[in-house]
């Protein structure tokens, strides 16, 4: 059979662990309809990974962003996405954030 990739993302509240070289991140609109938005600024000339994961540990959305510093904006479409709760995962070499976004 074919291996499938899960995270398991554990929800602690609203805290978000603080990462080095990632400042000001922000996805908007949440609730979502149509698309997400994440914006976030990159203080290392390095890529992060954006993920975003359902309740049961799918992967869904899985992007590298380039390896810019400054400013960073990514628009994900999730018109075909299962109404829900997701988890939005912005991974770098220094650590991941976790926050949740709602797809209605």
């Amino acid at each position: 059979g074919e291996a499938e990739d899960y995270i398991i993302t554990i929800d602690i509240g609203n805290e978000v662990s603080n990462i080095a070289n990632i400042s000001n991140l922000v996805i908007s609109p949440n609730p979502a309809k149509d698309f997400i938005t994440v914006s976030f600024n990159s203080k290392e000339n390095k890529s992060s990974q954006i993920k975003l994961v359902n309740t049961t540990g799918q992967v869904v959305y899985n992007e590298l962003t380039s390896k810019l510093e400054g400013k960073q904006i990514n628009t994900i479409d999730c018109k075909n996405f299962a109404k829900g709760i997701y988890f939005l995962q912005l991974i770098s070499e220094s650590g991941t954030t976790t926050k949740k976004v709602i797809v209605e």
